[in-house]
């Protein structure tokens, strides 16, 4: 190893090694984490549409079956010939 090597060497500290991995290490853990929170988000809003198409959905089977009752109720009495 010849001088301008070895001035070389000292020239690069391994601090400056060490900011690029952390930097690199705390730009990852920050963009998992907003992708995390954006999948969470949008799970929460299939479910909460899903959520709202069943109580659609179960609140016409109520006013069907509501429907029935009442038209069986009123051939209940219907006098019979």
């Amino acid at each position: 190893m010849d001088s301008s090597e070895h001035n070389r060497a000292q020239s690069t500290p391994m601090g400056r090694i060490w900011k690029v991995v952390l930097a690199s290490m705390l730009f990852t853990i920050i963009t998992g984490a907003v992708w995390h929170i954006i999948a969470l988000e949008e799970t929460r809003m299939d479910n909460q549409h899903e959520s709202e198409v069943l109580r659609t959905e179960i609140r016409k089977l109520s006013d069907y079956r509501a429907t029935l009752i009442a038209s069986s109720t009123t051939a209940k009495n219907i006098p019979q010939e």
